[in-house]
């Protein structure tokens, strides 16, 4: 199960201001909704698709709202038969490779995993946003939940209070987290961890280089930070993933569990996001730093 739905959009949907701002502002990672970037050209048939009674003043908000639209954008590769239409190559794609649902201007071959734009409602399940999910306490399924976050993110953020090197109930999953983002990746992400201080720091250090390099991609960094509370300020508890674009909450830990334990995933809204990334990783941090970044050389 994910927490992040992948829809194919139909350019042709957003032919229009009104249209495309319906569309895109149903869109994005904190609502649990992404546009696939389907054809890799997509944003140049969005502006191909508009209408000819699109004037001078609408079409320059839509071209500069597509400017900036990354952030809802999932990057996906998959193969294009110029031969034929947009629907017909995203039917095809969809049988390759599932998105949630495909978002079209009609539904002429009668498909379930097609969706006309214009009959689209919140009580449709394939449209439906998921902001938590109650899952398996182990790796893969810890790892699918957030895939789309992390294939599409430059920068990835573990934080959890207790994480230990020397533990494979922090290494399992970190290695499960690790292969989904190191899928399809032309861009290598930085890769932080946020830990609690513990012990000397000495020790930690070394238990790094010694048990993590060869759970790390080759060619990655992995950097762990040590954190410490400041006195009279917040506590040093939560555990998150977070991006330079969104962000979950695990309920119990970043580390694997027993089978049949669970954890709930809530999905951060845009201003809880923003918070707490600068909570942990800004300037203006929550939290002391103790000692230097320990940088890990991935050797996997």
């Amino acid at each position: 199960m994910t927490m992040f739905k992948e829809y194919a959009l139909d350019p042709k949907l957003l032919k229009n201001w009104k249209d495309f701002r319906y569309f895109t502002e149903k869109m994005g990672a904190t609502q649990g909704r992404l546009i696939s970037k389907y054809p890799k050209r997509w944003k140049r048939l969005v502006y191909d698709a508009l209408g000819e009674g699109v004037g001078e003043v609408e079409r320059s908000k839509i071209e500069e709202a597509l400017r900036r639209i990354d952030d809802k954008l999932l990057s996906r590769g998959g193969g294009w038969d110029s031969e034929l239409g947009w629907l017909e190559n995203a039917e095809i794609e969809h049988k390759r490779t599932p998105f949630s649902a495909i978002l079209g201007v009609g539904n002429p071959r009668n498909l379930p995993e097609v969706l006309v734009g214009d009959e689209i409602h919140d009580g449709i399940d394939q449209w439906r946003a998921v902001c938590q999910a109650d899952i398996e306490r182990q790796p893969a399924a810890m790892a699918a939940a957030v895939a789309p976050l992390l294939r599409g993110s430059k920068e990835i953020i573990f934080v959890d209070p207790y994480f230990n090197p020397g533990n494979p109930r922090f290494t399992s999953t970190l290695v499960a987290f690790l292969q989904v983002a190191h899928e399809n990746k032309a861009v290598l992400p930085r890769v932080l961890v946020f830990r609690k201080a513990k012990g000397s720091f000495e020790p930690f250090t070394a238990e790094c280089f010694r048990r993590l390099s060869r759970h790390i991609p080759k060619g990655w960094r992995l950097e762990l930070i040590t954190l410490e509370e400041k006195v009279g300020g917040e506590k040093l508890h939560d555990r998150f993933l977070l991006t330079d674009r969104w962000g979950v909450q695990f309920s119990v830990g970043l580390d694997a569990g027993l089978l049949g334990q669970r954890t709930l995933i809530t999905l951060l809204s845009e201003s809880v996001w923003r918070s707490t990334l600068t909570k942990y990783h800004s300037d203006n941090r929550a939290f002391d730093m103790i000692g230097t970044p320990v940088i890990v050389e991935g050797i996997g």
